[in-house]
């Protein structure tokens, strides 16, 4: 099942774009191939009172899906009859609805949200193509929906709520739920089980948008690193029990704050830095394992890649998604330069004062076996 995505002049691109993006947050059976911003020439072909400004100030449904049914015939790529098109717009229509579907075309009246919800119209607009989809699935269109048994005229915070009062939309966007009853009429018309969980899917991404969630993940601050005398790392007073090879790449970008040339990580001297930072972790001599790690991500047996996605992988699973995020290692360009850092700056590292003699002292130690002398490529 394929959504084509357009929009009237008047709605901005940039958030036609996040409507898309949006949308494409999560994979599954339902695709949305494309966005297109209708131009007023081609709105003027399909209705001719475009022609005076003031006539266009409200359309009604029939305008509406008439201009849908002018895209479905003027693209190149053929538009199934079972595919949707989705008309996003501020100009009013005659009835004053936020949206409406009839034969697998949807309109949505774009200002409706931000006027609504008090949140962003993006997040609103989304999740009303994905209602709209599920009614039209259902059977149901802007002819029957008053009517139909399957709708709920008194919201219970299903994705099928009629929300005649418009004050009662927003339980549904906070909700994101599809009723059993709902489901089951889904299931009765033939709906796909990987359709159905999509759609779900997407309305519990989208539903976080309307949750205060963010409110507090913005209080979320980055924790100090503390370094205790055996090795072990710390963020906040949870032990990160990481691999020595993980301690090492992580210590290394920690001492780094404002970023490593990545492509001088097989430079000698780094390497030899960082050969130090894991006999002070191990207490034995790394070379080999060092070598490797230090290679350029792009050779076969270079360990960079596996050693960096592990350390994340064994961070988040210590500390949750959020709070984990600010301790990755990043890339970024600076002035066509690539750098490499933990993604937060906001941190302060407290090492322990014998761990920090021990590493010293390693590095001031140039016994020759413990030295790596060639190049890492």
């Amino acid at each position: 099942m394929k959504i084509y995505i357009t929009c009237t002049e008047e709605f901005s691109p940039e958030k036609l774009k996040s409507v898309f993006k949006l949308l494409n947050k999560v994979s599954g059976e339902i695709k949305f191939p494309q966005i297109k911003t209708l131009t007023n020439k081609f709105i003027t072909f399909c209705n001719g009172k475009f022609n005076n400004s003031e006539n266009h100030l409200s359309l009604t449904f029939d305008e509406l899906f008439n201009i849908c049914k002018y895209y479905r015939i003027s693209e190149d790529e053929k538009i199934l009859t079972d595919d949707f098109v989705v008309l996003i717009t501020p100009i009013e229509n005659d009835r004053h609805w936020f949206s409406a579907v009839n034969e697998n075309n949807i309109f949505i009246h774009s200002t409706s949200f931000a006027d609504n919800t008090d949140r962003d119209e993006v997040n609103g607009i989304a999740y009303n193509i994905l209602v709209n989809i599920f009614q039209s699935l259902l059977g149901i269109n802007y002819e029957t929906l008053s009517e139909s048994s399957i709708v709920h005229h008194s919201s219970i915070g299903c994705i099928n709520d009629y929300c005649k009062k418009k004050a009662k939309v927003i339980l549904k966007l906070r909700t994101g739920y599809i009723c059993d009853n709902c489901l089951n009429e889904a299931i009765k018309a033939g709906v796909s089980a990987e359709i159905l969980l999509h759609i779900y899917q997407m309305l519990q991404h989208i539903r976080e948008k309307f949750m205060n969630l963010e409110k507090i993940k913005e209080k979320l601050k980055p924790k100090d690193i503390s370094i205790d005398k055996g090795g072990n790392i710390y963020i906040g007073n949870t032990n990160l029990k990481l691999q020595p090879l993980q301690k090492t790449l992580m210590y290394f970008y920690l001492s780094k704050k404002e970023g490593f040339i990545t492509k001088l990580l097989s430079d000698i001297d780094a390497a030899n830095e960082i050969n130090a930072i894991y006999r002070a972790f191990n207490g034995k001599n790394g070379k080999t394992s060092i070598v490797k790690l230090c290679k350029s991500p792009s050779t076969n047996d270079s360990t960079y890649s596996r050693t960096k996605n592990a350390l994340h992988t064994k961070i988040k699973e210590t500390l949750g998604d959020d709070l984990s995020a600010f301790y990755e290692i990043v890339d970024e360009d600076i002035c066509d330069t690539k750098i490499c850092k933990i993604k937060t700056d906001d941190y302060n590292v407290e090492k322990d004062a014998e761990f920090t003699k021990r590493l010293e002292k390693i590095k001031n130690n140039k016994t020759r076996e413990f030295i790596i002398d060639k190049d890492m490529e």
